[in-house]
């Protein structure tokens, strides 16, 4: 009978107004990157490879990038990266100015007018 009483004691009794349903936790929403590139992301192992690997860990990521106007789409997804364009004329992009470039063409004009 001992025993019998020891076993009731620690059960335990719902109370009438609880549920029986069991108790669910909320999914943790995962932390959210946004990478930034001056060029284009999507031709940039090293800035992908950075992302896949934040991915991969369980990130979310979005890459926002500049890209020349042509047949682009605004946004994609690669490997499970987002990706957003922002389309810039190609006037945008600054080319590289060659001093040495400079000085060969004024020796040739120099050149040509002292003949």
């Amino acid at each position: 009978m001992a025993k019998k009483a020891a076993s009731i004691a620690t059960q335990t009794i719902p109370s009438p107004g609880a549920s029986t349903a069991p108790a669910t936790q909320p999914k943790p929403m995962p932390i959210h990157v946004s990478m930034h590139d001056l060029g284009a992301a999507a031709t940039d192992p090293r800035v992908l490879r950075e992302a896949v690997a934040l991915v991969e860990a369980g990130y979310s990521v979005s890459i926002v990038d500049i890209e020349e106007k042509e047949n682009h789409q605004h946004e994609e997804t690669i490997r499970g990266v987002h990706l957003l364009h922002v389309l810039m004329p190609r006037s945008f992009f600054s080319t590289r100015f060659d001093k040495w470039t400079l000085v060969r063409v004024t020796q040739l004009f120099f050149r040509t007018t002292l003949r």
